[in-house]
């Protein structure tokens, strides 16, 4: 990562804190050190402000074995897919792990075959000690056809995970982890920053399986 970049995430956070929405502070960050659109992208996704940060570590818990989860389905899908095509993940200030491929609405095409299969058994260890419902947006086509696979994949193997589609996936998902103080499993920033408890299980699995993928993003600002 170039020495620009690291010095531009320090000053993105900078702005930041002093109340520059997201937009603008990228702007001016960008212009001054002629960042890429994909190094804007990292700064977009990795670094936050500090009062963010301090909330999240927060609520940042590892949920127990037997309790409730809620799992981000395209979110989770999509940083487990970069990892598996050697897609660098990035290490944001906040502790999650996140990808920049963007795929949200395209994921139920490119989740075809051995490829879906891959990344519901890479899941089936970590997601089988809890009791996990894994959410799936209903703005995004074929997002019932892929539930129906998930549900017809862990049923085959005696395992008891849902799968369920919403509309507003991410506002549902948010809302019933605060109603029901549920674990919430995404690296969306803004669910993250509503939801009641959040842990970053697409890190562990990232970590346990592939670690050379992740890419730190260094903010060198200690936040306490």
């Amino acid at each position: 990562m170039r020495k620009e970049v690291v010095d531009a995430a320090r000053e993105y956070r900078f702005l930041l804190d002093r109340g520059y929405s997201q937009k603008n502070a990228l702007d001016i960050i960008s212009s001054k050190y002629m960042l890429s659109k994909r190094e804007r992208l990292i700064l977009y996704r990795s670094v936050h402000s500090s009062n963010y940060v301090r909330s999240v570590r927060r609520k940042y818990i590892r949920p127990f074995p037997g309790s409730k989860i809620l799992v981000d389905g395209y979110n989770v899908f999509s940083t487990i897919y970069a990892m598996l095509c050697d897609e660098e993940v990035f290490l944001g200030d906040d502790g999650f792990l996140r990808d920049l491929l963007g795929l949200h609405r395209r994921l139920p095409h490119v989740l075809k075959g051995s490829t879906l299969y891959t990344i519901l058994g890479l899941l089936e260890k970590y997601l089988s000690m809890y009791r996990t419902i894994i959410v799936f947006d209903s703005s995004v086509s074929h997002s019932g056809e892929l539930a129906s696979l998930v549900r017809e994949y862990y049923t085959r193997k005696g395992i008891n995970i849902e799968a369920i589609v919403v509309k507003k996936a991410d506002k549902y998902i948010a809302s019933t982890s605060i109603k029901d103080e549920i674990h919430v499993i995404t690296s969306d920033a803004v669910v993250i920053s509503i939801a009641s408890k959040v842990y970053d299980l697409t890190g562990e699995i990232i970590r346990n399986t592939k670690p050379k993928v992740i890419i730190p993003v260094p903010v060198p600002d200690r936040i306490v």
